[in-house]
């Protein structure tokens, strides 16, 4: 069942050494290009004597990682890019190696390329770095002549987006065509199989010699790009609160841009959010590497919960912050997860953005028929979750710290005590209605 959604699976099997398997599961999900491991035990084997059974506090099996570099396809790729008249970096995840956030920062401004981070799964740009361009791609798509693409199975959707059919496409990752994908037919002019984390550096020095001769014209592309993405950013922050980002107004109705400026602004520095479809990351500031986590692309409803739960496990001195849907929420059952918590001391913050509906059904929907029935419909058909459960009880149910947040004034003060209770090792929920 688990099969599709793995790097690896095994069940331990009569005479098979667990010391062993553990160790080749661990090896296999820390290895490029890296992911979970289903290793079963069943009870008759875990029953078994195990009189060859050695517990080593290292393991003995290395991970394999794509750290070599080819640097004859580096200085053809950064040729490539330093003649370019209208460069574009695509990524999704090249952030999930921290060292590859500041690698990435210092290629951008140097080669002048804007940096689209379409549907990511990290934070792989600081949010104010002058090359941050957005989270979607803008009408001047089509018009890039050279595209980066950075460890990213799908850099766009052919059907949705009017991309640039004849541009040249660099992609560079770990496993740059994807190749558990069976079907994926985006442009690979060039690959690059290493990790970005180690790529980027050298691309950097390989286009700092390629570009020695375009150096006025990719300063004034910087210029005129910072100054543009400023001012889109501002735009854009301006439209989803509805008033000027400097000094917002509260609004007269709860949306999810004003939870997640709120959010923005009572956080710790170091914070970590865990983001299923909750946060409006467009009026947020993230700059720490490994400070954001999107959803798995193998995931359905129901990941952000328990992965939450995962992160302050690993980064116990870190406040974690769970933002997620209603929807999502029930999908992760619940009860169980704050029962956990609360069990083990694990103490986040959950806050549910509860709109009373399905949205990914309704938003699914209009994506595929635009002008069908269900569009047309005064309520969507099986869109509703109305009643809407009171999710606060159930934290409070299991031992934590729950409250409803409906009235946009109020929600300054909800965060600050919610944030104070987990502070104080308390796991806390804030069921916050929005808008429909």
């Amino acid at each position: 069942m688990l099969r599709e959604a793995v790097v690896w699976d095994y069940e331990l099997r009569p005479g098979t050494a667990m010391d062993t398997m553990v160790d080749r599961a661990m090896a296999l999900a820390t290895s490029d290009p890296g992911g979970p491991i289903y290793l079963g035990m069943p009870r008759e084997t875990l029953a078994e004597p195990a009189p060859t059974l050695a517990i080593s506090p290292h393991s003995r099996i290395s991970p394999a990682r794509a750290t070599g570099i080819d640097h004859s396809q580096i200085e053809q790729a950064a040729q490539i890019l330093a003649a370019a008249k209208n460069p574009l970096i695509i990524t999704s995840r090249s952030g999930r190696d921290p060292d590859a956030v500041a690698a990435l920062a210092d290629f951008a401004s140097l080669a002048a390329c804007p940096v689209i981070e379409y549907r990511a799964n990290y934070l792989n740009l600081p949010s104010d770095h002058p090359m941050q361009a957005g989270f979607d791609f803008t009408a001047d798509f089509a018009d890039h002549d050279v595209i980066l693409v950075l460890d990213t199975p799908a850099p766009w959707l052919p059907a949705r987006h009017d991309w640039p059919h004849k541009a040249l496409v660099i992609q560079m990752g770990s496993d740059p065509l994807a190749q558990d994908i069976p079907i994926r037919g985006f442009s690979a002019d060039l690959c690059l199989l290493c990790r970005p984390a180690f790529g980027l550096p050298a691309l950097s020095q390989a286009f700092a010699k390629a570009a020695q001769g375009q150096q006025k014209a990719i300063d004034a592309r910087r210029e005129k790009r910072s100054l543009a993405h400023e001012k889109a950013r501002h735009e854009l922050k301006a439209r989803l609160l509805g008033s000027d980002p400097q000094k917002p107004e509260i609004p007269a109705r709860m949306t999810p841009a004003w939870v997640s400026h709120c959010l923005d602004r009572l956080k710790p520095e170091d914070a970590i959010i865990v983001n299923e479809i909750g946060c409006i990351r467009p009026v947020m500031r993230f700059t720490r590497p490994g400070s954001f986590y999107g959803p798995s692309n193998a995931g359905g409803l129901g990941w952000g919960l328990p992965a939450s739960l995962g992160l302050k496990l690993a980064q116990p001195d870190r406040m974690v912050i769970c933002t997620l849907g209603d929807g999502s929420h029930m999908f992760a059952n619940p009860v169980a997860c704050h029962q956990v918590a609360a069990a083990h001391k694990i103490a986040t913050l959950t806050i549910v953005f509860n709109n009373r509906r399905w949205n990914a059904v309704k938003t699914a929907t209009a994506s595929v028929y635009p002008d069908g029935h269900a569009m047309r419909a005064n309520l969507m058909p099986m869109t509703a979750l109305d009643p809407s459960p009171a999710f606060h009880e159930i934290a409070k149910a299991c031992g934590g710290y729950g409250e409803e947040v409906s009235d946009p004034a109020a929600m300054m003060g909800a965060l600050s005590r919610a944030l104070e209770k987990v502070a104080a090792g308390v796991p806390a929920l804030l069921n916050v209605i929005t808008e429909h």
